[in-house]
């Protein structure tokens, strides 16, 4: 269960996704794809078999925080009726793909896993970074507040005091019919609190979690997830194998850096190239290789 699938545009996500698939038939696992989408549909992309449940259309904020999409895991049920799987592997955190599929999977008889490939699945600000410097992150009601409304421009200073209004404010104001940023801002805390509490409740549902890398292990035990319940499986890339390691020692002392993903600030390829430019007396000559 990944946020879309191809035909849509893919990211890393549906890439490991599909691969995990075709990996996993050669121990004879079979695989098949449950993902949101406008509509129901069901359709074949390359050998694997495709299920489309249809997400709310509304815009609601309360999505973007994580509130299940009850429509959706309606949609879901009737594939997981109709399929019976074994095991239902999450690899998204969204309001479609919430903690309610966890419920609808465990009333069918499967087992869930979850899959944590990138800081949005418990860090609403989507970078891991607090005010600029690298976040360790504990989920913490009033720090997130202030980094969310940072996001958001709202300077630190103001940000620390919202996080320190009560919640009902928020509530009252929403209650008010008061819309627009200021509404949003004031209730930040109540929204961050409450997608706080659905990664907790997706945690305790799953019953196993895979992380990708040694920093998502350690976001996740630093969160209160059980260590026996996580595992590290690290991602890799299947390159080419016919390139000599004689080819990488011709110009000794040159550091050499791979990227794959697309650019974009989450990705913080940004961090990387300043951090070059930030060494004394480095020979910036470089190669762009497509």
């Amino acid at each position: 269960m990944p946020y879309t699938f191809f035909p849509d545009a893919p990211g890393g996500t549906e890439i490991y996704v599909a691969e995990l698939i075709a990996a996993m038939r050669g121990h004879g696992v079979q695989g098949m794809v449950a993902a949101p989408g406008p509509v129901d549909e069901e359709y074949e992309h390359n050998g694997i078999a495709v299920y489309r449940f249809a997400r709310d259309a509304q815009e609601r904020l309360a999505y973007a925080y994580g509130e299940p999409d009850e429509s959706a895991a309606g949609a879901f049920r009737r594939i997981v009726q109709k399929l019976r799987p074994d095991i239902v592997h999450m690899h998204a955190h969204t309001a479609a793909v919430s903690e309610r599929v966890a419920d609808v999977a465990h009333e069918c008889g499967a087992r869930v896993v979850f899959t944590y490939h990138s800081p949005t699945v418990s860090c609403l600000r989507g970078t891991m970074m607090f005010e600029d410097a690298p976040c360790d992150g504990v989920l913490n009601v009033a720090r997130c507040t202030v980094c969310s409304l940072q996001k958001n421009g709202v300077p630190p200073a103001l940000g620390n005091i919202v996080a320190m209004l009560p919640s009902e404010i928020g509530k009252t104001t929403a209650g008010l019919g008061v819309k627009g940023a200021i509404a949003t801002a004031l209730r930040m805390k109540e929204n961050t609190a409450a997608a706080h509490l659905r990664f907790a409740s997706l945690m305790q549902k799953a019953d196993g979690v895979v992380a990708v890398c040694q920093w998502v292990k350690d976001v996740l035990t630093r969160n209160g997830v059980p260590e026996e319940k996580v595992t590290l499986c690290r991602q890799g890339f299947c390159g080419p194998t016919n390139v000599s390691s004689q080819n990488h020692r011709d110009d000794a002392g040159v550091l050499r850096l791979a990227y794959f993903g697309r650019i974009d600030p989450i990705k913080g390829v940004d961090v990387l190239i300043e951090a070059i430019k930030g060494i004394p007396d480095i020979n910036r000559g470089s190669k762009v290789y497509h």
